[in-house]
């Protein structure tokens, strides 16, 4: 039996769709994949572009990962906190565009690897903010959260890796 077994019936006001709802979709997934699309194709190709050695490259690279990790798990239970979660999920979806824009501004490994520090911070907790928005009906359930969310999507990681092995 899962969580969502156990919680009651939707109300009437939470079946409804909200206002604008296919315009705030396509707004939401165009301003979370446009950083993607600029900084991950071609990020690596800027670095050597700019004079960085391969192990440079390769810190300024893997640096973010310890930060990804913390983030999510930090900024989503902080989210389930709040009144609302679109908000927080709109904060972290614009300093990501600024962080993204920040690296042509910046120059020097530590620089750019302080603005790569930045960027994970804001952009890994994405999914699960988008996924738990005001972009479904709200459950009022406190046993469902963020926190929940991401420990079941953490649970479905392993048959992919492992099968990717």
């Amino acid at each position: 039996m899962t969580s969502v077994d156990s919680l009651p019936p939707l109300s009437p006001e939470q079946r409804k769709k909200p206002a604008h709802f296919e315009l705030r979709m396509a707004a939401m997934f165009a301003l979370v994949f446009v950083p993607n699309g600029i900084h991950l194709p071609y990020f690596p190709l800027w670095l050597k572009d700019s004079g960085f050695s391969p192990d440079d490259i390769g810190l300024i690279l893997s640096a973010p990962v310890f930060v990804r990790i913390l983030a999510a798990a930090i900024i989503p239970a902080r989210a389930d906190r709040a009144a609302d979660r679109v908000p927080i999920f709109l904060v972290t979806v614009l300093l990501s565009m600024f962080c993204v824009l920040g690296f042509l501004l910046v120059s020097g490994k530590f620089a750019v690897i302080a603005v790569s520090l930045l960027l994970a911070a804001v952009w890994s907790p994405h999914a699960v903010l988008a996924d738990s928005s005001d972009f479904r009906p709200r459950v009022t359930n406190p046993k469902v959260g963020l926190q929940q969310q991401a420990e079941e999507e953490i649970a479905v990681l392993p048959p992919p890796i492992v099968g990717a092995y």
